[in-house]
């Protein structure tokens, strides 16, 4: 049976109708792809390469895996220049991050091994206008935690929340697609536990920890704080033994400083006594420089001895205030 067109047309009973690219797998390929698609990143695009497109942001060449139903075969296609799909979305709220490229050779079973897995999807089923969506779980990817949790990795930095609250953060240092540590191998960590304790550990013995009741701080070397102004707080006893050790440690100075004293006060009347003596002839001059050496060291002692003073004394009000 003949069909008429709205224009009048007449077409005969032996032909049958389509719309345009209806039957056109190409056209089906270019305009209507509209399914989800599993592949991994064969090529970054950073915004400055004449490859780019966009010139702003990063795009990635994908190896995605097509199935033809009706012939049920599949098959590879390079979707090129594909954008990355943001959280957020705007000017002022966004995210940015990379997707590392694979680094085999081969085919397309053993690329899959490395780098970043993908799902992506066309804007209006054009296929020039493909988006990486998200990803599938990798299949060398370790466990999942076994119970509530968010872990977030990248590049050698974890940050995993548990199912109690608590937080973790470790630095391990830049890794490779496999997940290995390139160059120097760090282990530093910050700790928030679900009860409130604290503790930042640098991977090299030092530590600070703030408990419920009491902070500890280890370090390797010299524990330096410096402040216009420092507050101890009201709870003086707790540094009674500083104060005690600091003012044993003075007293002993100050002691060495008087011994020391009268050693140089006596040597010197000695050395006026041998240069008062007439029948030293030759022997004066001598004596003479002795005593000379000795009023020098006399001076610099009594000069220590005040600026220990002027320390102590500095201290003293520091730790009272």
């Amino acid at each position: 049976m003949s069909k008429v067109l709205a224009d009048g047309t007449v077409i005969p009973s032996g032909l049958r109708t389509v719309k345009f690219g209806e039957n056109n797998a190409a056209f089906q390929a270019q305009f209507q792809n509209f399914s989800i698609r599993a592949g991994y990143i064969s090529r970054i695009i950073p915004p400055g390469a004449n490859q780019n497109i966009s010139k702003k942001h990063f795009e990635y060449d994908v190896v995605v895996s097509h199935r033809d139903a009706n012939r049920n075969v599949t098959g590879t296609t390079m979707y090129y220049n594909c954008r990355v799909a943001r959280l957020f979305g705007g000017k002022a709220d966004f995210t940015s991050y990379t997707l590392r490229p694979t680094k085999t050779g081969g085919e397309a079973t053993a690329l899959l091994e490395t780098g970043s897995n993908v799902f992506v999807m066309c804007e209006n089923g054009n296929s020039s206008r493909a988006y990486i969506i998200g990803s599938p779980e990798h299949p060398g990817q370790q466990p999942d935690y076994p119970d509530h949790h968010y872990l977030f990795q990248f590049n050698g930095v974890s940050f995993f929340i548990d199912e109690h609250g608590g937080l973790r953060i470790d630095q391990l240092g830049p890794t490779d697609e496999d997940g290995k540590a390139v160059g120097n191998t760090l282990s530093s960590s910050i700790v928030l536990e679900s009860n409130g304790d604290i503790t930042i550990n640098d991977g090299r013995g030092q530590m600070v920890r703030m408990g419920s009741d009491t902070t500890t701080v280890m370090a390797k070397g010299t524990v330096v704080v410096d402040a216009p102004r420092i507050e101890v707080g009201d709870s003086k006893e707790a540094l009674a033994p500083v104060m005690r050790a600091t003012e044993s440690h003075e007293k002993a100075i100050h002691d060495l400083n008087s011994a020391l004293k009268d050693v140089s006060a006596g040597l010197a009347k000695l050395c006026s006594q041998i240069a008062a003596e007439p029948t030293l002839g030759p022997s004066k001059a001598g004596a003479g420089e002795l005593l000379a050496r000795l009023q020098l060291l006399n001076l610099a002692i009594d000069t220590y001895d005040q600026s220990v003073s002027t320390d102590d004394a500095i201290s003293t009000k520091q730790f009272s205030e």
